[in-house]
């Protein structure tokens, strides 16, 4: 019976600490998905025309955090800025001779 009871204990010990190394990995990913909030921006640089500009610096601007990131279009005038802290955005486009450009987004 002794024996039995002891099997019984080892036996239980051993899911509370399967169970106790789920929650521990519950916990962990459930701190790496809280970390991951932001905004993205993107979008099309174009001239008035609507020919796209590749190659275009962009820059954005959070007047709240005083943070800038810099972006540069793609060949087809794309950007793309991920990660970004949630907020009022200044976006500020510059290419070699044109005029530089300012939205708030």
């Amino acid at each position: 019976m002794i024996l039995d009871c002891r099997s019984f204990s080892v036996h239980h010990v051993a899911i509370g600490v399967a169970v106790s190394f789920a929650l521990l990995f519950c916990a962990a990913d459930a701190g790496a998905q809280a970390s991951r909030v932001g905004a993205t921006l993107e979008g099309i640089v174009r001239d008035t025309s609507g020919a796209v500009i590749p190659n275009s610096k962009i820059t954005l601007h959070n007047p709240l955090t005083n943070q800038s990131r810099t972006v540069t279009t793609d060949e087809q005038g794309f950007f793309r800025a991920e990660q970004l802290s949630v907020g009022t955005y200044e976006v500020r486009v510059e290419q070699t001779g044109l005029a530089p450009y300012r939205q708030q987004a």
